[in-house]
């Protein structure tokens, strides 16, 4: 995304795209006096997980499973996929690998959970105050070609997986990456065993290039996407699966983070004011595939004291075919003039829009008006 100044002249850039569907025009603003406007751009987006999953066979469950507890009443779901038989919540076990006592508080059957609404054929275990290596088991024999998928719940937890990405908007022009750490009350762990992967809202997965940055962070790269989904139909997610060692305690951790990609089919290339009266920016375009596109941006003007304040956001939208077009902005004549606020006026957070993909395609982060 480009993050250029541009000074609005009192000229038009470009002249009307032949294209355009005049009728289907749409705008509209709302006043945002005395509110507090952040910078402008797309902030930061973080995550933090304190679970993890692992996927199973029968056979395996049968045998006993190794998993790493941190934190006391810990909630681990068993889920049967597929066919796989129906468990028996009396017939599964955890206990401490070392002391081989039972760390099991409480059971919940998979109809009790299924009464929430929310899980379909699971059931679970929440354990006791203990952490650890722990063994869940079942009594059960069942089949090698049986899966199950546990998960394991720390809520609670002071280790967690953090993953960070600058902005979750993304083209297929771009590259992107994502920061991760596990980390204990704030401070980093060196993480190892790394597994990342960009699952598409289709359900297509790739794997992902995982390097080191220093001081317990990683860094997940993520090339261009070719063709990506468009928003509309969903986000991509960047899967990390991840492993810690801090006190004697194994930590696992799996996270995840979401991103669009939408197809760049338009550039921002200026904003021009019309007219003062009413205040109208246009904002010159280049279209490389017909769509209907929106811009939005929000106005700032002066004070009795020379200070830039937030009046409104103005959108604007309407269908354009492909070549230079531009896109009218005109801001509410009554909002101004209610604000008291005057010249120099500055646009600032222009971003253009295409609405049949629902993606944020380009952005400018300020223009003077």
């Amino acid at each position: 995304m480009k993050m250029s100044t541009l000074v609005l002249g009192l000229t038009l850039a470009l002249g009307s795209n032949a294209f355009a569907e005049e009728n289907d025009f749409a705008h509209f603003s709302f006043p945002l006096l005395n509110q507090q406007i952040e910078t402008a751009g797309e902030k930061p987006y973080i995550t933090s997980s304190d679970e993890y999953s692992i996927q199973v066979s029968g056979k395996a469950l049968s045998k006993g499973l190794k998993l790493d507890l941190t934190q006391g009443q810990a909630m681990i779901l068993v889920s049967r996929l597929g066919t796989a038989q129906a468990l028996n919540t009396e017939m599964l076990s955890v206990t401490g690998s070392r002391q081989g006592q039972s760390w099991v508080a409480e059971r919940i059957s998979a109809e009790q959970l299924a009464q929430t609404g929310v899980f379909s054929g699971t059931l679970a275990l929440k354990t006791t105050a203990q952490v650890g290596p722990a063994l869940l088991k079942t009594a059960q024999q069942l089949s090698d070609k049986d899966n199950y998928r546990i998960t394991v719940k720390e809520k609670g937890s002071a280790y967690r997986l953090n993953m960070q990405v600058a902005r979750q908007n993304h083209t297929d022009q771009e590259t992107a990456s994502v920061l991760a750490s596990i980390q204990h009350l704030g401070q980093s762990l060196d993480a190892s065993q790394l597994n990342a992967t960009l699952v598409a809202p289709n359900g297509s997965i790739q794997d992902l290039m995982v390097g080191h940055t220093g001081e317990g962070q990683v860094e997940i790269m993520i090339p261009k996407v070719s063709n990506p989904v468009p928003p509309s139909q969903g986000m991509y997610e960047v899967h990390l699966s991840a492993k810690a060692q801090d006190k004697g305690l194994t930590i696992r951790r799996d996270g995840k983070i979401a991103l669009a990609f939408a197809n760049k089919q338009a550039d921002l290339n200026a904003v021009t004011l019309v007219t003062d009266k009413p205040l109208t920016a246009e904002v010159a375009l280049y279209v490389d595939a017909p769509s209907r596109y929106e811009i939005r941006a929000v106005l700032y003007a002066t004070d009795a004291n020379g200070t830039l304040q937030p009046v409104m956001e103005t959108h604007a939208a309407q269908t354009l075919g492909a070549g230079a077009a531009t896109l009218r902005l005109p801001f509410d004549a009554a909002i101004l003039t209610a604000s008291g606020l005057g010249k120099p006026y500055m646009l600032r957070d222009v971003r253009l829009f295409d609405q049949r993909q629902l993606g944020l395609i380009d952005s400018l982060a300020e223009a003077n008006l």
